[in-house]
């Protein structure tokens, strides 16, 4: 507790042990005097000063105390003679700086007031009014606005926007001043009250402040309610010497000292305070719709329920407010108007003050305020909630409940996505993807539908890498609640909603072949999405390897619907060996599962994928691999297009596009063993054999050698995995594969017999026996190895032969 005195001292009380019951204050308080402040180390006697409270005689009396408004802060101010003097409570007992009033002509102090812990104000006597930086030293950094000749009774900076300064002076006038450009005025303002005293703004309120005055009232302004400004009058029974505005209530409560010693209170009533609430969407509603042509005679149910929202939130009623603004917010969101939706949320939001301006004005950093002004800045934050409001503090505070701030953070996500989804704002969608992952966890059935599926969509083509990765975040914070070891009750233990968000993910994510069709009845197009949905985690598992697979794609430089090369780059070729090896495992894994419904890549839906593993197999040369993976795929998405696994044109791009790739495997054989029939038959059908035909048909004969083994090994390998798979019967696209190859192979046989017919009646035996006779011998020991190697059935059998 700190008491200044009229002998220039400032007495220092600990107060301990405080009674409760006030009027036992004086018996049981335990408070003393620890210490002192001196203004000087001589002081006069008391008696020998016999001055009128009015007269501003240079006295010892300490005129205004005040304590720096930073939290814990030990720095006090005093006006006391014709200086402000700055002490550290915990140093020594004189001051630290004296910054006299005026320099060259003695002006008596008269009050004082803390801007931040560096800036103090000072008003003098004589009309000296500034601000000074105790960092810097006892000389102004920035001379006030004030009337010339007239005491300056009262000096406050507002708490809420710290460039806004208040100046209360024996002319009878109250003057607003921007310490951005404090060579102008912002408002004058005669107060009527013979002579204000003591002025202050409200803490909590950035355009409202009080005075008191030598008339015995204490009024309350408001800078929006022009032209008088006032908007509240109490009157008392003596001059008001001193007023006290608690920070601890929410509204209006002023204490105000007397003359006649009597303790005044004072407040706006309820009613009156709700008149003077900020009307700022109202009025932007009218704007809009004289804009669009509508003529707004009354208020509409909208509009009204909006007012009583911002008059909630200039009551700082919080409870009430976030419920209101959740209806109306709502209303806004189901008419299609987006903006004025996200406006109402923002009633609740924080507005942010910073604590910053007033040192930069007084280190001469701003540039006059820019386009801003003073009245422009209160405005705007008196419709919000300022962030120097501590709730925690206020009495009588009703605190929200977490619900609703959920309720309201959940709507303005919802709304803030779509705009930005029809605005195409990638980095904007992406930085609100962890807002959105946080909802999902806690509050499923908070987030849209549409709004998810939307942000899935956009994000998987606008930038694949985060899509996916926001898709697994999603996924898995959504199956989270889910037990790992109950896998077979997984739906039914999660949230309704959340099933019905994972589900909804999941087919957006996959890319879903159906949704292409469009002779597929929706009966079995919801058939479908059961069969892929019926187990979420081999979902949500699937969707993942798809995601990857794509990704790996894409990384080297391939889209997997573009038509495959059989020259990849470095890069192409280390990347479908990822692949591979990547769906190998997961395949491996898969199948390991107990589930009976992990089929792993043979449940997949996204075409991408599908068609990416396929080509990374032809580029790494798994073709037996290949042959038969695109036949289990065209079995298993049969049932999406024709019902058999040859597709007809335009029924199902998934089926066309693995057949293309099969065709076109199997074209590029047939066009090589062409070359080499066109070779050999030309060679067999030669007049004459000569030293030139032996020399062409060795070079033929040792193209012919590889391709013919090569097309051996791929035709019993595939007749073998259906050997090895004891299948009853070969499925129709591998007998073809199987046909093709064989027929290709017997032509070339043949090619190759009648070759060697042709050099046999040769009379260059010896040259002919040298050239192309170990090519024989490797071409019959090969096969017979590779008869000893596979499986062989009556089929394989005729193939060797």
């Amino acid at each position: 507790l700190l008491v200044g005195s009229s002998q220039g001292r400032i007495l220092i009380s600990e107060l301990g042990g405080v009674a409760a019951d006030i009027n036992a204050l004086p018996q049981q308080s335990s408070a003393k005097v620890m210490g002192k402040l001196h203004v000087n180390a001589s002081e006069a006697p008391v008696a020998s000063y016999a001055v009128q409270p009015t007269n501003f005689a240079a006295t010892t009396t300490v005129r205004s105390l005040r304590r720096c408004p930073v939290s814990n802060s030990k720095i006090v101010a005093a006006a006391c003679g014709d200086s402000v003097h700055i002490w550290d409570v915990a140093g020594e007992a004189t001051p630290s700086l004296s910054i006299p009033v005026n320099q060259d002509d003695p002006e008596t102090s008269v009050c004082c007031s803390w801007g931040s812990s560096n800036i103090v104000a000072v008003g003098g006597a004589s009309g000296s009014c500034f601000l000074a930086d105790r960092r810097v030293g006892p000389d102004p950094v920035l001379r006030l606005p004030a009337p010339a000749e007239y005491a300056v009774r009262s000096i406050d900076i507002s708490a809420v926007v710290q460039s806004a300064i208040l100046i209360a002076s024996t002319k009878g006038v109250l003057t607003v001043a921007d310490a951005r450009k404090p060579s102008s005025v912002v408002a004058t303002i005669d107060s009527l009250q013979e002579m204000p005293v003591c002025a202050k703004w409200l803490p909590h309120h950035p355009d409202l402040f009080a005075s008191a005055g030598m008339d015995g009232t204490i009024k309350l302004w408001c800078l929006r309610s022009r032209p008088n400004y006032v908007v509240g009058s109490a009157q008392f029974g003596a001059s008001v010497a001193q007023i006290i505005i608690p920070r601890t209530y929410a509204k209006t409560r002023i204490l105000g000292m007397a003359s006649d010693g009597q303790l005044c209170t004072a407040m706006l009533t309820k009613k009156a305070f709700m008149a003077i609430a900020p009307s700022g969407l109202a009025r932007d509603d009218v704007f809009i719709a004289t804009q669009k042509g509508r003529i707004v005679d009354t208020p509409t149910e909208d509009t009204r329920e909006e007012q009583r929202a911002e008059v909630l939130l200039y009551n700082r009623a919080f409870r009430p407010l976030l419920k209101v603004v959740l209806g109306a917010a709502k209303r806004r969101e189901l008419r299609g108007d987006l903006d004025f939706a996200l406006r109402v949320c923002s009633l609740v939001d924080t507005k942010a003050v910073t604590g910053m301006e007033l040192e930069k004005a007084c280190e001469a950093r701003f540039d006059g305020g820019g386009q801003s002004t003073l009245l422009q800045d209160i405005y705007t934050i008196a419709q919000r909630l300022p962030s120097t409001v501590i709730m925690s503090d206020l009495k009588g505070f009703e605190r929200p409940e977490s619900d609703d701030l959920i309720r309201i953070n959940a709507l303005k996500l919802n709304i803030t996505m779509r705009k930005l989804l029809n605005a195409g704002e990638t980095t904007f969608v992406l930085n609100a993807t962890s807002t959105m992952a946080s909802i999902l966890g806690t509050r499923p059935d908070l987030v849209e539908t549409d709004v998810l599926v939307g942000t899935v969509r956009f994000l998987l083509q606008q930038s694949r890498k985060e899509g996916a990765s926001f898709v697994k975040q999603a996924a898995d914070v959504l199956i989270g609640s889910v037990d790992d070891g109950i896998e077979g009750e997984a739906r039914e233990a999660m949230p309704q909603r959340a099933t019905h968000l994972l589900r909804a993910l999941l087919l957006t994510a996959s890319e879903p072949l159906i949704t292409s069709l469009t002779n597929i009845a929706p009966k079995k197009i919801r058939k479908i999405h059961r069969t892929f949905l019926g187990n979420l985690r081999v979902a949500k598992s699937s969707i993942e390897a798809q995601l990857m697979v794509c990704d790996l794609a894409i990384r080297g430089g391939d889209d997997p619907l573009e038509p495959f090369n059989s020259d990849p780059s470095p890069q192409a070729l280390a990347a479908a060996k990822a692949i591979v090896s990547y769906v190998a495992k997961y395949q491996a894994d898969s199948l390991a599962d107990d589930s009976a419904a992990n089929l792993g890549v043979f449940t997949w839906l996204g075409t991408r994928p599908i068609l990416a593993y396929l080509k990374a197999l032809l580029t790494c040369g798994n073709i037996v691999a290949f042959f038969w993976t695109a036949q289990q795929y065209l079995d298993a998405y049969a049932q999406y297009g024709t019902g058999s696994s040859r597709a007809a044109p335009g029924t199902s791009p998934m089926l066309s596009n693995v057949n293309d790739l099969v065709e076109g495997e199997l074209e590029r054989l047939r066009v090589e063993a062409e070359d080499h029939l066109s070779e050999a038959n030309r060679l067999g059908e030669a007049d004459e054999v000569s030293l030139r035909v032996i020399g062409e048909a060795q070079k033929v004969l040792t193209a012919m050698h590889p391709f013919m083994l090569r097309t051996l090994r791929l035709t019993l390998e595939c007749s073998n995995v259906a050997i090895t798979s004891e299948m009853s019967d070969v499925p129709m696209l591998m007998k073809g594969i199987i046909s093709d190859m064989t027929q290709a192979l017997s032509e070339c046989c043949d090619a190759w017999e009648g070759l060697l017919g042709t050099l046999s009646e040769s009379r260059l035996t010896d040259r002919v026996k040298s050239q192309c006779g170990p090519l024989v011998t490797d071409m019959l020991s090969k096969t017979q190895q590779l008869a000893d190697d596979v499986a062989l059935d009556a089929t394989n059998e005729g193939i060797i032969e």
